[in-house]
């Protein structure tokens, strides 16, 4: 396995996991099908040339791919947010999910990022577990934080030190 930044030149792989998560798992993330749908194949390959995107790669097969964005404002450029996080159903329960990780929270380290966040939701008890045993502390509650179709989301805040 290998893990790599993703390029413009990994367009279609992207396009596929990242549709196929939205498909799977469509409460998990704030864009939706529709709209990653609507985006022309020049915008995504743009936003994929800023070298963000991190893949875990079994042979060819992209297995699990997530985003680390940054923060924009000067004041805010040692933070950045982990994104679009996704495991393929083949690889679930393996190591895949922690590697990924581990290695974006290098690679963030090394960029120069001290502080790596996200945010997960409150009842999704699995992901929670997942990124407290990888260092991430719970540090806030953002009550009614998404609006699904049929109820309100609570998204917990999650923070990371990794860097002086």
């Amino acid at each position: 396995m290998t893990i790599r930044v993703l390029t413009a030149d990994d367009l279609m792989l992207w396009r596929g996991i990242w549709l196929e998560a939205l498909e799977k798992l469509p409460e998990t993330f704030l864009t939706t099908l529709e709209e990653e749908r609507a985006k022309s194949d020049a915008d995504v390959a743009r936003q994929l040339s800023k070298g963000q995107n991190i893949g875990l790669f079994d042979g060819v097969e992209l297995a699990a791919a997530l985003s680390v964005d940054p923060e924009t404002k000067p004041a805010l450029a040692h933070r950045a947010w982990i994104n679009a996080f996704y495991v393929r159903p083949k690889w679930q329960g393996t190591d895949v999910a922690h590697r990924l990780l581990q290695s974006a929270i290098s690679t963030a380290r090394s960029a120069g990022y001290v502080q790596l966040e996200l945010y997960v939701a409150a009842d999704n008890p699995h992901a929670v577990r997942f990124y407290e045993r990888a260092g991430f502390v719970q540090c806030g509650r953002l009550p009614r934080a998404v609006r699904l179709p049929d109820r309100y989301q609570d998204d917990l805040h999650y923070v990371c030190q990794i860097g002086a």
